[in-house]
């Protein structure tokens, strides 16, 4: 039986892309790393591990809690005003809050980010339960995140649904032995293929199909 069902944010309930694309760019440079395209291998992890591999990568030495504090403020500057939530999200999480389906957010950003996203959204009601970066040792792909919020909704994995729009969150929800929602805000159908449901748009989610996933 579904549970709860488990959100991923950033590129899943909003359009943040352009704002934490261009905050990274700006604050990677001040570290003298320069970010000539977008990270797609990156999407999904959090800003730490994203510091902490192109550090090395260009072999720069620094603190990565002061990238990722300088990085959100430049984000909360840029997205002020201006964070919208995909197509049909607020109506689709509106539906779910009328059934006994619980719903959470599994999200590899900052504490600070996340409450910033939700309020900025008007979405912070519908969740029972929110798992940042803040709480976790090791970024998607690794479940950890994942399990952490499973067990707050005092839940099973396995009765609980992910919501994803990446391959590294893909994966993290898989490792955790959950089933995954893709939707293909952020990659192609094809490349999401390792996902049990793929919709381009929460209005193509019916609430009956997601239930017999898990029967």
């Amino acid at each position: 039986m579904l549970k709860a069902i488990v959100f991923d944010l950033d590129g899943v309930l909003a359009k943040t892309e352009k704002f934490s694309f261009a905050a990274a760019k700006e604050t990677l440079k001040e570290f003298g790393i320069i970010l000539t395209e977008k990270p797609y291998r990156f999407i999904g992890m959090s800003d730490k591990n994203i510091f902490q591999t192109l550090a090395k990568e260009n072999g720069i030495t620094a603190n990565p809690e002061d990238y990722v504090k300088k990085k959100d403020k430049r984000y909360m500057e840029l997205a002020k005003g201006n964070t919208k939530p995909f197509g049909n999200v607020d109506k689709f999480l509106e539906n779910i809050s009328q059934t006994e389906i619980k719903l959470a957010i599994a999200s590899s950003g900052t504490d600070e980010k996340v409450k910033f996203s939700l309020n900025e959204l008007e979405l912070s009601k519908y969740f029972d339960v929110r798992v940042t970066g803040s709480e976790v040792h090791h970024s998607k792909p690794h479940p950890e995140i994942y399990e952490i919020a499973t067990k707050k909704l005092g839940f099973l994995p396995e009765e609980c649904l992910a919501v994803e729009d990446a391959l590294n969150g893909i994966e993290s929800a898989h490792n955790a032995n959950m089933q995954v929602l893709a939707v293909t805000t952020s990659f192609p159908k094809e490349k999401l293929s390792h996902a049990e449901l793929i919709v381009d748009n929460f209005a193509d989610i019916k609430i009956d199909e997601l239930r017999q996933l898990f029967e």
